[in-house]
């Protein structure tokens, strides 16, 4: 297997060969304070590890299997074991003869698959759209009707205010009701979809295996496979990468539905407001600068929180004028301050080596494969916390949504309770950035798709974006890991592969931008 061209080190793939002999060399990878330890946990389940001293400062991508044979020959001289280096050398060839038979059989029964399924009739489709679909919430009369209970006709409709309550009464109990309904189903539809996620991976595990791993290390019950290989698969490597993806998934939903209501756009997010561009630059600054490890006693993670922080108070203090946030403003400082970051961020990565390179690579695409038990207290701390605390501004959410004006005159000091928020977003936002990378359209998809669902009352909305928001990457998570097996795909491409059509859908269904 070689790692040099691999976007991430496929840690489960790798141990689930079961390798004699891991040779490395480049130092990529194997850095325990940025969570990539994938040396010491082979080392732990006694695979023995070489790395090559020449990768920490040579560039070594070029190295290939036959070169990995040849530094395995030199080695055997040098230790007087070159008798098995030639075993283990045959062996290595035949396994990696068989793997890529087995492999090359499984692509050609996908193309058979492929060749066999049949065309979508294109009628179906017409029908389908023809049906329609409820518009996007968010701004509408009805949704602000809905969420702050005021009862106002439309100027078209000239009818009385208890015929106009009649009508709208079986929408709102029909709101309720989905609402009802999803408090029950996500929470399953959550727990289920984490059950397949730590069960299905690069190396196939039986399910039996799979949760008596679990059970014992949660309860410390002696059950599931005694297998030093398997435990570290499903306890250390799966189980900590699917309960990430689940926070991660929640944390920027909510703040994508929160900071879409401050700006009053539909179309805000984390990165629009340049939240995750100024994350990125402060992870990129300690890679390439720090040489991966610490830069003025600041980790990979610190410097991404600090960076999403310094983005949101730029933000905030250029859309600040005269004691008043304009949501527009905020808007274009987002968007100018994100630029700036970008900009900054690609002149360092001009000074970097191919080996930092690829490491930037997480922080631009996104990836929870490094995900480690010691980084989730605070990931669930935070992400816990700041979503607690913003369902608890519900109401006040609720007030800006029927416009600044309206909000004023029920009692709220608008501009205050816009800083608040941005304040916290910035906090969340960076927190699940800082461990995950740059994962875009989560924060700009999820939270319309539960509004067009349970309405746009933020009391309902937060939590239930929280739990789809969950649901919906470790989805992907699980997607990026098994559609092309041993490798790993980044999030950022498949959620951005599926987040694309939904913006260009969402573009042309808000009225507002007309």
């Amino acid at each position: 297997m070689k790692l040099n061209d691999a976007y991430d080190i496929p840690r489960e793939a790798m141990l689930g060969l079961r390798p004699d002999l891991v040779l490395s060399t480049t130092s990529y990878g194997f850095d325990q304070k940025n969570g990539f330890a994938t040396c010491g946990q082979l080392k732990d389940v006694g695979a023995n590890t070489y790395v090559s001293p020449r990768g920490c400062h040579q560039d070594t991508s070029g190295m290939t299997i036959a070169d990995s044979y040849r530094l395995l020959r030199d080695m055997g001289k040098v230790f007087g074991v070159s008798d098995r280096a030639e075993k283990l050398i045959a062996a290595s060839e035949k396994n990696i003869a068989a793997v890529t038979a087995k492999e090359g059989g499984r692509h050609r029964r996908r193309r058979a698959r492929r060749h066999r399924l049949q065309r979508p009739e294109p009628g179906g489709l017409r029908q389908e759209t023809a049906q329609g679909v409820p518009p996007v919430a968010g701004l509408e009369e009805r949704h602000v009707r809905d969420a702050v209970r005021l009862d106002v006709p439309r100027p078209q409709q000239r009818r009385g205010r208890s015929e106009g309550r009649r009508d709208a009464a079986p929408e709102r109990l029909l709101t309720r009701l989905r609402a009802r309904l999803a408090f029950t189903l996500l929470p399953v539809a959550l727990v289920a979809t984490m059950i397949v996620a730590i069960s299905i991976g690069a190396v196939d595990v039986p399910v039996g295996d799979v949760w008596g791993i679990v059970l014992r290390h949660v309860t410390g019950a002696r059950t599931g496979s005694a297998d030093p290989a398997l435990d570290q698969i499903v306890w250390n490597f799966r189980t900590p990468r699917v309960v990430l993806a689940d926070l991660v998934g929640a944390g920027l939903a909510v703040s994508g539905a929160v900071l879409q209501t401050v700006v009053s756009n539909p179309l805000a997010d984390p990165i629009v407001l340049g939240f995750s561009y100024g994350a990125t630059l402060g992870a990129v600054l300690v890679i390439t600068l720090g040489g991966g490890v610490a830069l003025a006693g600041l980790g990979v993670s610190a410097a991404a929180f600090l960076g999403a922080v310094a983005a949101g108070a730029l933000v905030f203090a250029l859309g600040r004028r005269h004691g008043r946030m304009a949501p527009t403003r905020l808007v274009l400082a987002g968007v100018a301050v994100g630029y700036v970051f970008l900009s900054a961020t690609s002149f360092v990565q001009l000074q970097a080596t191919p080996t930092e390179l690829r490491t930037v690579m997480f922080w631009m695409l996104g990836s929870v494969a490094g995900a480690q038990w010691n980084q989730l207290p605070t990931v669930v701390a935070v992400v816990l916390a700041m979503t607690t605390l913003l369902s608890l501004f519900g109401r006040r959410l609720n007030t800006l949504l029927a416009g600044d004006e309206s909000a004023t005159a029920l009692g709220v000091d608008v501009n205050r309770l816009r800083a608040v928020l941005l304040v916290l977003s910035a906090l969340l936002t960076g927190t699940v950035i800082a461990v995950a990378g740059s994962i875009g359209f989560v924060g700009l998809m999820i939270p319309h798709l539960v509004r067009l669902t349970t309405g746009a009352d933020h009391r309902r909305l937060l939590p239930l974006t929280a739990l789809l928001g969950a649901l919906y990457l470790v989805l992907v998570d699980l997607l990026s890991r098994t559609l092309d097996r041993p490798d790993e795909l980044p999030l950022g491409i498949l959620t951005a592969l599926l987040g694309a059509p939904f913006f260009l859908w969402l573009l042309r269904r808000d009225k507002s931008l007309d």
